[in-house]
């Protein structure tokens, strides 16, 4: 199991001053390593971090590469948006078919695909875009310092914020997968990662039924219909080498349940 970074006391990265940032993973590695019987000099921490609530920005980068972590979990709908076709999907009098801004048209500086779009909306409001294999892809993000251009970079790994939904509340289903996903996700050498990050422990009272249950049945299906269980290091060691540089827009899950507002 591969206990990744956080911040100590949940507190959200993008809104921090950048040296407070520093000193929440720091105290999170202290409680880290004694919590879990690991390394006191942390040679066997983790190289990925979990944005609290997955709220990231690229400013992030400066702090997380100097912890030591090489990738970080992003919500997909994040690189989807900066896909100038996500505004062909729907329409502008129904504000797309979520219930958030649409995407500033400043970052959308991805690529502009024409099929892999799918829409889902797995509790009231946590309604969103995404496109296959783009938002499923390893991506390198950036991030430039102003004072002297010097840049810093590492892999952003997608998770399907509305399959993350899905699996937390109701159980992931494999037809989401099959039927929106894996038809797009040709690319052998840049495949595609369907990753839930559900919040099973909230939804489901102890998180018995999430872990217990839901999880081994969901991965059992994958397995049957042919996508094979991975950790997330080890295809990052796999593939990481091919991805490509991507803009991602700052945000963070797709807003909380029933609170239909912006941003995001």
């Amino acid at each position: 199991m591969d206990m990744v970074g956080f911040t100590y006391h949940h507190s959200l990265g993008p809104v921090l001053p950048k040296a407070v940032f520093r000193k929440e993973i720091q105290i999170f590695k202290q409680a880290w390593w004694k919590a879990w019987n690991k390394n006191s000099d942390l040679s066997d921490h983790s190289k990925g971090f979990f944005p609290t609530e997955m709220a990231f920005t690229t400013e992030m980068i400066d702090v997380l590469r100097d912890e030591g972590y090489e990738w970080v979990i992003v919500a997909s709908h994040h690189l989807s948006r900066t896909c100038p076709t996500y505004l062909q999907q729907g329409t502008p009098e129904s504000n797309y078919g979520i219930n958030s801004s649409p995407p500033n048209k400043a970052d959308q500086l991805g690529p502009s695909p024409t099929t892999g779009w799918w829409y889902g909306s797995p509790n009231p409001g946590n309604a969103a875009w995404n496109v296959s294999p783009f938002a499923y892809q390893l991506h390198k993000v950036k991030y430039v310092n102003p004072s002297n251009g010097a840049e810093k970079t590492m892999i952003a790994v997608p998770s399907d914020d509305v399959l993350s939904y899905k699996a937390g509340y109701s159980g992931a289903e494999i037809g989401m997968v099959s039927g929106n996903i894996a038809p797009y996700a040709t690319d052998a050498s840049n495949p595609a990662i369907v990753l839930p990050a559900t919040d099973g422990d909230n939804a489901w009272g102890g998180g018995s039924s999430s872990w217990m249950e839901s999880t081994p049945s969901f991965f059992s299906a994958c397995d049957s219909a042919g996508y094979g269980p991975t950790s997330i290091q080890d295809f990052v060691n796999q593939f990481g080498g091919n991805a490509t540089t991507a803009h991602i827009e700052d945000g963070a899950w797709i807003f909380p349940e029933m609170c239909y507002g912006s941003p995001y």
